[in-house]
């Protein structure tokens, strides 16, 4: 089984850059809550993750480009989570935020969100959904690569059978996907490696003493600026407010958003960078179970089949006990 514990609260970091501090958990009582916390992070990430598929699907539907809709996505949770943060300012400074904030708004937010935002509109929520449940394997491949993992030989046939999902859901010839969706579908395969790289990324890059709401704020308006500077490049039209019945998917993503990247913090607070990726197994079964009867979606047996794979590679990486990390990031998980 993989451990939800984490190093010591105030550990002295043996880096620059050193991974988050953990919620304190004391003995195994503490470590059970603790496990508690983090399950109920993860249902609440991955279903909320799913609801924003369903509405960027409603919205572009009804005529808001991708483009438009990360900006007041991002902007909107943005700025409701920074006004929470003033209400109660950190007792202590923060410094070194500013390039955490671009770096993870361009990892986390911006450039997964858009690829995916863009492919949904032609292969729907629920397959969309593939791009969020990717990321534990390739998480796992780059904590493997960076020494936060060991070796681990079920966890490496994992990433092999996820592997072998995602090919079989992007080949033509198997009939997984309609004629012409392929290219789409690589456009979401592409979005995972992105996430890993920003799943990593968090971990070792927190901020000394930094709150979850703060770095949620930052990370989501840092993205808004990519979006807005993606709208004057590309000529995107913002104005939400023009189109029939567009007002009230674009707020209830706003609200969504700000819901989403504070438990999305507070989950990397607490959890190892494979454990917080398991939001997109929630994320693909919500999104899957919610296209089909909430939006209609049909899918055929390859690609269902295709996502089986997926999941149980998910799973022999989720049971697969970790090895002997090696680097100098390492963490159990």
């Amino acid at each position: 089984m993989i451990s939800l514990s984490v190093a010591p609260k105030n550990a002295v970091p043996a880096a620059p850059h050193r991974p988050p501090p953990p919620a304190a958990a004391g003995g195994q009582q503490g470590g059970r809550r603790l496990a508690m916390v983090i399950a109920a992070l993860l249902l609440v990430n991955g279903l909320l993750l799913a609801a924003t598929l369903a509405l960027s699907k409603t919205a572009q539907e009804m005529g808001v480009s991708p483009i438009a809709y990360g900006f007041w996505m991002t902007l909107g949770g943005g700025l409701l989570l920074g006004a929470g943060a003033l209400v109660r300012r950190p007792p202590v400074p923060v410094s070194g935020q500013f390039n955490y904030w671009l770096v993870s708004g361009a990892l986390s937010i911006a450039v997964p969100q858009l690829l995916v935002f863009i492919a949904v509109g032609q292969i729907g929520a629920g397959l969309a959904g593939v791009a969020f449940a990717l990321p534990t394997l390739a998480t796992w491949a780059m904590a493997r690569l960076f020494g936060i993992e060991g070796r681990s030989r079920m966890r490496l046939a994992g990433a092999a059978l996820g592997a072998v999902g995602a090919t079989i859901l992007v080949m033509p010839s198997a009939g997984a996907l309609p004629p012409g969706a392929t290219p789409w579908m690589l456009l979401v395969l592409a979005a995972p490696v992105v996430i890993a790289g920003g799943n990593i990324y968090r971990r070792v890059a927190w901020p000394e003493n930094a709150r979850p709401i703060e770095l949620a704020a930052g990370m989501l308006l840092a993205a808004a600026g990519m979006f807005l500077v993606l709208a004057i490049v590309f000529g995107s039209d913002l104005a939400f407010w023009t189109l029939e019945g567009a007002s009230l998917p674009i707020v209830a993503q706003m609200i969504l958003a700000a819901a989403q990247f504070l438990a999305y913090f507070a989950l990397q607070k607490r959890a190892t960078p494979v454990i917080f990726s398991l939001i997109g197994q929630i994320t693909l079964v919500a999104g899957l179970i919610g296209g089909a009867l909430l939006l209609g979606e049909r899918y055929s047996a390859v690609a269902l089949a295709a996502v089986g794979l997926m999941v149980a590679g998910l799973l022999f990486i989720v049971f697969g006990k970790p090895g002997q990390a090696t680097g100098r990031w390492s963490a159990k998980g």
